[in-house]
């Protein structure tokens, strides 16, 4: 497997890597915001990556700016992540995690949020963000899910307030 950043040519792969994984009515859903994720300027910077087996896209995972009470802290959100159902439950969503939290990591990135499974992403030390005051731009049904990672060395309490996503992202359907 190689792990490697998309090129704009690309985005029309991805968003049926995202169908693939979903499939219907869900995959047309996190298909579109993939892509009009890739477009938004008011997400920037935006990073992200595929996960290649033969030359063929498998997976994909989308890191997008984001802001804590309007201030640039050089933080992010992880959405969406995708594998295909064929290559699912071999690693490649762990792989891509992996790969984009070392490469903010390696660029200064101080916090990584997102909003998911806690068993899933606990493996990876995302833990409730609520609880330090981080919360999300929308009310959600499961507080627990939406999750942070503390990549700097400041403490994590350092940062509160509501987070604030690009504008495609900015929509309550996904939340």
């Amino acid at each position: 497997m190689n792990i490697r950043e998309s090129e704009v040519q690309e985005n029309q792969i991805i968003q049926q890597v995202h169908l693939n994984a979903f499939g219907e009515p869900e995959g047309t859903i996190v298909s579109k915001l993939a892509v009009e994720l890739l477009q938004d300027e008011t997400a920037k910077p935006i990073f992200s990556f595929v996960a290649e087996e033969n030359n063929k896209i498998v997976g994909n995972v989308i890191f997008s700016h984001v802001k804590i009470n309007s201030k640039n802290l050089n933080s992010f959100i992880l959405a969406p992540l995708a594998v295909t159902k064929k290559f699912q439950r071999k690693g490649i969503g762990k792989s891509l995690i992996l790969h984009g939290l070392s490469f903010l990591r390696n660029n200064n990135a101080n916090l990584v949020f997102v909003l998911g499974d806690p068993k899933y992403y606990s493996r990876f030390g995302f833990e409730a963000a609520i609880p330090y005051n981080l919360n999300p731009p929308y009310k959600i049904p499961d507080p627990e899910a939406w999750m942070v990672i503390n990549l700097s060395s400041n403490s994590i309490s350092s940062y509160q307030g509501i987070v604030e996503c690009g504008t495609s992202l900015n929509s309550e359907e996904y939340w």
